[in-house]
């Protein structure tokens, strides 16, 4: 029998949202529906990254800058 902590299973199951998420994008840009995007992360070591695919670095910004917006509009 193998045993499952609750640690464990929050971790497997962040783990199927993020794939998830990757999924929903992928398919949003093959119809067409996304046609630029910027995406952030961070590793467990505390590694932070930003991926983008845009026309420009201005276009790449904004995108960056709307995110922030509506991540802190949807917590209030």
């Amino acid at each position: 029998m193998e045993v499952i902590s609750i640690n464990q299973k929050q971790e497997a199951e962040h783990k199927e949202r993020l794939l998830e998420t990757i999924d929903a994008m992928k398919s949003k840009i093959e119809n067409d529906e996304i046609k630029e995007f910027v995406a952030t992360s961070i590793s467990p070591d505390g590694d932070v990254n930003v991926y983008s695919c845009t026309l420009d670095v201005p276009g790449a910004i904004g995108l960056l800058e709307i995110g922030k917006t509506i991540i802190i509009a949807n917590e209030t």
